[in-house]
């Protein structure tokens, strides 16, 4: 069920973005054009699974190359786990089954011999920037809340952005994204790394001052001691 879900979503958000753009997105590994090459995931096997079966409904095996009818295996020429997520979920063969076990290289987040190397060295290594805006998401439609209350909070600010783009559209004006409430809490993130980068470079810099202090005042001890040595065998 949660497969059927998942499959459900990717199939959805590949025709929005048809609709949006009047054209679809091109995949490399399937249609053999395009730039879209790695999707990059957090690990989730109902969300490889989904994502494998929508893969089989746009590969055609003579243009793409690729002969198999298994989710499985074709979710491998486009997929990459989230390495970020490798470190944090240790047991997470057990969520992942075969898949994992097969595909969790180490710490590389799953390259097999089925990627093109040169898509997997220019693609991202893990889903931090979408992770950013989960804060902004959850103000906006709360957490820790039952699932159908979600789901209506989620409509309402779904309303909300719908209005603002008719708004825009009617009146010729877009929205100034550098003043939005994501905006806010991305350059609040932003700022707050900054400042512990910040922090930490300065506790480095203190601590390799004291350091190089020890050194010189072990090396002015050492004189001392061979001074006192000198006078004494005066």
């Amino acid at each position: 069920m949660v497969t059927q879900a998942y499959h459900l979503i990717w199939t959805e958000w590949f025709k929005a973005i048809e609709c949006v753009t009047s054209k679809g997105i091109k995949i490399k590994a399937p249609h053999k054009e395009g730039k879209h090459a790695i999707f990059m995931v957090d690990g989730s096997a109902p969300q490889m699974q989904g994502l494998g079966d929508f893969l089989l409904t746009q590969n055609d095996p003579l243009v793409s190359g690729i002969a198999t009818k298994d989710p499985q295996i074709i979710v491998q020429h486009c997929s990459r786990i989230c390495n970020i997520h490798c470190q944090w979920r240790r047991w997470m063969n057990l969520q992942l089954g075969a898949w994992g076990m097969n595909n969790r290289k180490s710490e590389t987040g799953g390259r097999t011999s089925l990627h093109i190397h040169a898509d997997w060295d220019l693609g991202p290594t893990n889903t931090n920037l979408n992770e950013q805006s989960h804060q902004a998401t959850n103000h906006a439609t709360g957490i820790h809340i039952p699932f159908a209350e979600a789901i209506d909070s989620a409509f309402e600010y779904d309303k909300q952005i719908a209005r603002e783009l008719q708004s825009a559209l009617e009146n010729c004006i877009l929205k100034n994204h550098q003043n939005t409430l994501t905006h806010h809490f991305i350059s609040n993130n932003n700022h707050q790394t900054s400042l512990h980068i910040e922090r930490v470079d300065k506790a480095d810099h203190i601590c390799k001052e004291v350091t190089n202090i020890e050194f010189k005042l072990a090396a002015v001890l050492e004189e001392k001691k061979i001074a006192i040595e000198n006078v004494n065998q005066l």
